[in-house]
């Protein structure tokens, strides 16, 4: 299994989180964790998924919530730079018409 790292970046009212290695049921958490702190302290979020090399239903569960969460305050959640195993995955499960990766 490879480390998961998340990275959260809040310049202004905009935060981004940076995201890398494999998001699945152990390490979820740690995805879930920076979107809650990047959806409460900022209006929109850009999630970058450029180093996601692989990820499963926990981790598009945790990107559904915080898309609800912001969606639910009038705020956006804009999925940048996936990598190709992450597109497929949100091809796959519908993901890709709910938030564009």
């Amino acid at each position: 299994m490879s480390d998961a790292q998340v990275r959260l970046d809040v310049p202004g009212g905009r935060a981004s989180v940076h995201a890398s290695g494999e998001f699945d049921v152990a390490t979820a958490p740690v995805l879930r964790e920076a979107l809650q702190q990047a959806c409460g302290s900022a209006l929109d979020v850009e999630l970058d998924l450029s180093g996601v090399t692989f990820m499963d239903a926990c981790g598009l569960r945790e990107i559904a919530r915080a898309r609800n969460t912001l969606r639910n305050a009038g705020c956006c959640l804009n999925v940048v730079h996936a990598s190709a195993p992450v597109r497929r995955v949100f091809e796959l499960t519908g993901m890709s018409v709910l938030i564009p990766a």
